[in-house]
């Protein structure tokens, strides 16, 4: 059955921002408040584009550094007491390369074919596969799951890479928890 009616993701571009928010939840186990959400919007540089579904992130694919400062300005709100490194990769395009990146106390947010970011929390190799934390469920909405995965954590959605589905380069960033 066709969807009649919209769903948060429909008329946004906001994925950047979720799979920040995301990365947090991985990573620590916390959901940011919607305080703490409104309160990093106001300290993040064209937050606003970053919303809006007719802009996103395309227009700053040139400067990975703005996505490295807005990463670490909504992390600073929603998880003020813990310490996070960021650290940036801007010519990695590999399911191998984005393995590498992901560990116990790491995870990497990405951009997936130049129009859709997410956190990846795992990786499966054998398949091609990256699995993510991804803020748009529009096709999975009525047999929505998360599933267990490495590192005790969980994912809800598989994207095998390929032609259609690659690493959109520069984008990859890694988000470390400091222990």
């Amino acid at each position: 059955m066709k969807r009649k009616y919209l769903i948060q993701g429909d008329l946004d571009g906001a994925c950047f921002l979720y799979s920040i928010a995301n990365s947090v939840v991985a990573l620590s186990g916390r959901k940011p408040t919607v305080n703490q959400w409104s309160k990093a919007l106001q300290y993040i540089p064209f937050s606003a584009d970053f919303i809006d579904g007719n802009v996103g992130t395309v227009n700053y694919d040139d400067n990975i550094s703005l996505y490295e400062f807005a990463i670490k300005q909504a992390i600073s709100e929603y998880s003020p007491s813990s310490d996070y490194e960021i650290k940036t990769y801007p010519e990695i395009t590999s399911v191998i390369d984005v393995d590498n990146l992901v560990s116990d106390n790491s995870v990497v947010v990405l951009n997936i074919s130049g129009d859709h970011w997410v956190c990846v929390v795992s990786v499966d190799l054998e398949n091609n596969r990256l699995l993510t934390a991804c803020s748009d469920i529009t096709d999975v909405i009525y047999d929505y799951v998360e599933k267990p995965c490495d590192f005790n954590r969980l994912y809800n959605r598989e994207y095998n890479l390929n032609e259609e589905d690659r690493i959109h380069e520069p984008s990859v960033i890694q988000i470390i928890l400091k222990e």
